[in-house]
Parts: structure tokens; C-alpha cells; sequence
């Protein structure tokens, strides 16, 4: 078959893709046409390409287009290929600049939250938490932040295995973090005000992967002294959109999901600050 492409081309075909993707159900040729603003003879062609390469396929029984299984091969290809340094050090890097208070990315270690990036900021009062710190997950805005969304078995395992108390300020009652643990769904970010040391605040934001599944946090820390409560506020919506686009490099779309998480975020916001 010639080759008819360009850039154009290209770009063509990937908005057929991106609409499939968008549907989120099969979709007939003429709703292709009509989505992305292209004849029936044009998109047909395009399909037929895409098919060919397994990069969506068409059911036998009623003709709708639905994604290849190509994509979940490439998919998994380029989760092997991440280095989550590689994946998370300039988004970092950008936040440290904006707020010049130090970030990271941390994951759930077992009973544990372990920082797998961290870029430090210039000032003094920086907090060292360097690459390989593993933290208690009770008493942390990165640990709560992951632990919120854990399925119900292991949320009661961790709390099981007890909150041992390290400042007044740590909640060391299950029903209670419970409770925070509900708060931090509602309103989609995480803090620690002191609860695992005197002096430190944690603000941190839920990392997503393309299935929507929180698998890791965004998270900025500093000093009380630097950190001020009318500062928090500021932070959150910063936090957040460093945490968003490590979800998109993840493959988690902007769409209706994103929004709501947005707009949920900004809810907590102006929750906490009343």
C-alpha cells in the first residue's frame, strides 16, 4: 500500500484514536466522521490503516470501531521503559522553582511510604527526606495521602498494626483516622501539620495511573516557620498541578474524571481556609 502520510496524516489518525479513547465505548464509522470533522471516505481509509496495525479493531457483528490490543502492548512497553527519576525529576524540579519549598514522589512499601524522587530546595529550613526514606504512612501527608484510597482489608491491616504516637498532634484513634481518611477523599489532597515531627508540614496530592488508580503522591514540605497556614492554600493548587501532570504522564486523560477532581480539589481548598 502507498504511503499517503504526512504529518497531516498522522494526525488524523491520531484523533480517530483519541476519540475512541474519549467514547469510552465502540463507535460507528459515520460518529468517527462526524467527531473529528473528517469525510466518510477519509476516516474509512484511516481506520482500515489503524486496523491493519492492531491499533483499534472493528466488531465483526455491528461494524463499531473499539482500540487494539496493540495499545496495551505498547502500553506495557513503555511502563517498563519508565524510570520514575526520569518520569518525575523536572516536574519536581518546576514546583521546587514556583514555591522553593523541597517535593517529592513517594509509593506504598508494605506498611510504609518510600520517597522514590525528591528535589531539594535551596533554603535552610529544607527538610531532608533524600531518595529511599521510608516513612510511617499514619502520621504523613504522603502516607495518608495513599492510604486514603487503599482497598478497605488493607486500610483496616494497617491501622491494626497500630498508631504509635509521636507528636500531640498525631491521630493515634482508628475511628478518627477514619475520619481523616474520608476528609482526604472529599477533598482530594493530604496534610500533616506536625503529626510525625514538631516544625514540619506535608501537603500532598494523589498521583494516578491511566486506569484512574491512585498509585503514588505529589507531595511539597517544609518548615512551619516558611509554611504558614495562609500559605497552605496557595500550595494545594500547586501541588495539584504538579500531581496532575505526573498522572498524565502516567496515561490518566483529561476528561470528565480530571475535571471532577479538580473541582473537588478546589472545594477542600476553600473548605480548609474557612
Amino acid at each position: 500500500m502507498a504511503k499517503t502520510g504526512g504529518s497531516q496524516t498522522v494526525d488524523r489518525a491520531l484523533s480517530l484514536l483519541d476519540a475512541l479513547a474519549s467514547s469510552r465505548t465502540p463507535m460507528r464509522l459515520s460518529d468517527l466522521s462526524q467527531a473529528v470533522g473528517l469525510n466518510i471516505s477519509t476516516t474509512s481509509r484511516l481506520l482500515n490503516s489503524l486496523e491493519e496495525h492492531g491499533l483499534l479493531r472493528r466488531d465483526n457483528s455491528d461494524g463499531r470501531y473499539r482500540l487494539g490490543y496493540s495499545l496495551l502492548h505498547l502500553a506495557t512497553i513503555v511502563e517498563q521503559q519508565t524510570n520514575l527519576h526520569e518520569l518525575a525529576d523536572d516536574v519536581l524540579q518546576r514546583l521546587v522553582d514556583d514555591i522553593n519549598e523541597s517535593s517529592g514522589l513517594s509509593l506504598l512499601d508494605g506498611n510504609h511510604v518510600l520517597v522514590v524522587a525528591r528535589v531539594a530546595c535551596e533554603s535552610q529550613l529544607r527538610i531532608s527526606q533524600p531518595v529511599g526514606t521510608r516513612n510511617p504512612i499514619y502520621c504523613t501527608a504522603a502516607g495518608k495521602s495513599l492510604l486514603a484510597y487503599q482497598p478497605e482489608d488493607r486500610i483496616a491491616k494497617i491501622l491494626s498494626l497500630g498508631m504509635p504516637r509521636l507528636t500531640d498532634l498525631t491521630i493515634t484513634d482508628p475511628a478518627a483516622m477514619r475520619v481523616e481518611l474520608d476528609r482526604i477523599r472529599e477533598q482530594g489532597f493530604a496534610l500533616d501539620l506536625g503529626e510525625r515531627e514538631v516544625g514540619l508540614i506535608g501537603i500532598s496530592v494523589p498521583v494516578r495511573n491511566a486506569f484512574g488508580e491512585v498509585v503514588g503522591t505529589c507531595t511539597a514540605s517544609g518548615s512551619s516557620i516558611r509554611i504558614t497556614p495562609d500559605r497552605i492554600q496557595q500550595l494545594i493548587g500547586r501541588v495539584a498541578l504538579a500531581a496532575t501532570e505526573l498522572s498524565e504522564r502516567l496515561g490518566w486523560t483529561s476528561g470528565s474524571d480530571n475535571g471532577r477532581s479538580r473541582n473537588q480539589l478546589m472545594k477542600g481548598v476553600t473548605a480548609f481556609t474557612e
